[in-house]
């Protein structure tokens, strides 16, 4: 196991943070900066992967701000979209397999029941837009890949909704949360033991890895409220009374039931997963 070397992108995000720990576990490891792997410069996307020659790449560096993406849209398909080809190209060359972080985003939000992998992708902004296309490149072009779909992530080192509550509560400050977005609410933690699981195994094509059950962020909010044990006024609004730049899904639960039947791995239910950061945080 040792001798597998491991290139991780994206590696100081919320998930890639959550990784590498466990990654370490299976072989050699680098994350390299940024400016190393520039996914607007194909020339240090190839010269990284050239030089490393990974057995194993993930995938994660990416323009996540939904709202920004919406006011720059060609700037998120080149560092999403083509960024993702090039790295796609460089790792085809080496032999290297290739997981692809994605999202739930990919979908329309039409439908009440959770989607599946084989279902059709129908985006209805730029940045879900960006990751439909990066999908279609990484399987396109690498034959040893997998795309990972998950969905609202939270966690220690970075930008979340978990924190911004956390934040906003402490603050006293009176919250109106989207009550019309039903969505996954996923653990880093949980989804960084998944991930690897699912890295390391032989499976291919598109996998749905997600907490358990579905909530509306207003929802969400309230739970992490009672159990920070915050009280402060929260009001349930609609998402087109809140007026964000991009439009999300009405619902975009995942189906994860291929990753149970074939992997046996079952993220836990989001309740599980919020309650065990919120002790994290809490100390408790």
């Amino acid at each position: 196991m040792k001798e597998r070397r491991i290139l991780l992108t994206g590696g100081t995000g919320l998930l890639g943070q959550a990784l590498l720990p466990g990654l370490f576990a299976w072989g050699e490891v680098r994350a390299p900066a940024q400016s190393e792997v520039d996914l607007n410069d194909p020339a240090t996307v190839h010269k990284a992967i050239s030089e490393y020659k990974p057995h194993l790449l993930i995938h994660l560096a990416a323009q996540t701000h939904v709202d920004q993406c919406e006011g720059a849209p060609e700037e998120t398909l080149r560092v999403n979209a083509r960024g993702t080809a090039h790295v796609a190209i460089a790792a085809a060359r080496e032999g290297a397999r290739v997981v692809l972080l994605s999202t739930d985003y990919v979908f329309d939000g039409g439908q009440r029941i959770p989607y599946r992998e084989y279902q059709t992708t129908a985006p209805l902004n730029v940045y879900g837009r960006s990751k439909e296309e990066a999908e279609r490149a990484v399987l396109s072009v690498v034959e040893d890949s997998l795309v990972v779909r998950s969905a609202s992530l939270f966690g220690h080192g970075g930008r979340n909704f978990v924190n911004a509550i956390l934040e906003r509560g402490r603050r006293g400050e009176s919250l109106q949360i989207v009550n019309d977005q039903v969505q996954s609410p996923t653990w880093v933690q949980h989804l960084a033991t998944a991930v690897i699981r699912a890295a390391v195994s032989d499976m291919k094509g598109i996998l749905h890895l997600t907490a358990r059950g579905g909530c509306t962020w207003f929802e969400f909010a309230q739970a992490i409220l009672t159990r920070a044990g915050l009280t402060v006024s929260c009001e349930p609004i609609s998402s087109a009374r809140l007026g964000r730049p991009a439009r999300r899904p009405a619902y975009s639960v995942l189906e994860t039931r291929l990753a149970e039947e074939t992997l046996g791995v079952r993220i836990p239910d989001w309740h599980e997963g919020l309650a065990a950061y919120l002790d994290e945080v809490l100390g408790s």
